[in-house]
């Protein structure tokens, strides 16, 4: 769907994301440090079978594999309000003044694909309604843009799809009083029920990882373990940055504290 190099184009395309209603921005400041990747931290990159920092795997070790896609938690909002560096965070270069779109904005943006099969087109609109699919009480906002480390990013996504019919919409000119676009809304319910079919049948007996998998995903973007009514009770400790304060250097640094599971995590900080 999204093309590969320059053997064959994609069938998707984005346009820009346009303000609906006011637009609330926050004052230009400095940021709290937003640090790139770290290479030498492998026990957070790598997969780790014990709790052993002495003996992690790393990157020369023989059948070291990546761990996954690196995601960023969703943080309490009074958390995401305080971005502005401190002085501590001042001695540190290269970090560039911005001004971020406050809380509670509205963009709409369009997705527009052609000639995408039923099952193509169940994948794209159930990734578009995580939320609907996640289960239980959870409300599953996604993560956008640059500033995700530092609590920026958390978006709600509310999606529709509109079908274009060729036929139609070149059998006449007018449809009505109006041009005849040959367009219809319809839902995402039984593209995505292709999509699910096809998808379990090609599964077979990796379907119970497929799904440890997503609900891995359901979990890092549930919106509520920060900010719901029952939010995790030591979130904020749980997901601050490492540190090195007075030249004290952060447990978790000292000892190459690994990754837990979305699942374990949550349950250390929740207690």
């Amino acid at each position: 769907m999204f093309g590969y190099g320059d053997n064959w184009a994609g069938r998707l395309s984005f346009s820009d994301a346009h303000v609906e209603g006011p637009v609330r921005i926050c004052q230009s400041d400095y940021p709290h440090p937003l640090m790139g990747p770290n290479p030498t931290s492998f026990q957070l990159y790598l997969e780790q079978d014990i709790d052993n920092h002495s003996t992690y795997n790393h990157w020369g070790h023989e059948g070291a594999s990546i761990r996954g896609y690196k995601m960023y938690w969703h943080q309490p909002l009074a958390k995401a309000k305080a971005w502005t560096r401190t002085e501590e965070e001042k001695a540190i270069k290269g970090t560039r003044k911005i001004r971020p779109v406050d809380t509670g904005v509205t963009f709409k943006s369009r997705i527009h694909f052609d000639r995408l099969s039923s099952v193509e087109l169940g994948a794209l609109l159930m990734s578009l309604d995580l939320d609907h699919y996640s289960g239980g009480n959870r409300r599953t906002y996604y993560k956008l843009g640059m500033g995700k480390s530092i609590g920026f990013g958390s978006i709600k996504l509310e999606s529709a799809v509109t079908v274009f019919d060729g036929k139609e919409r070149y059998g006449s000119l007018f449809g009505g009083d109006t041009w005849n676009t040959g367009d219809s809304t319809t839902t995402s319910k039984e593209y995505v029920e292709s999509f699910t079919q096809y998808r379990d049948n090609v599964l077979g007996s990796n379907a119970s990882s497929y799904k440890a998998m997503l609900d891995d995903l359901f979990m890092m973007l549930d919106w509520n373990i920060a900010n719901g009514p029952n939010a995790a009770k030591n979130w904020t400790e749980g997901i601050s940055m490492m540190t090195i304060k007075n030249n004290k250097m952060d447990p978790r640094i000292k000892y190459r504290s690994k990754l837990d599971t979305p699942k374990s995590f949550i349950a250390k900080w929740s207690k």
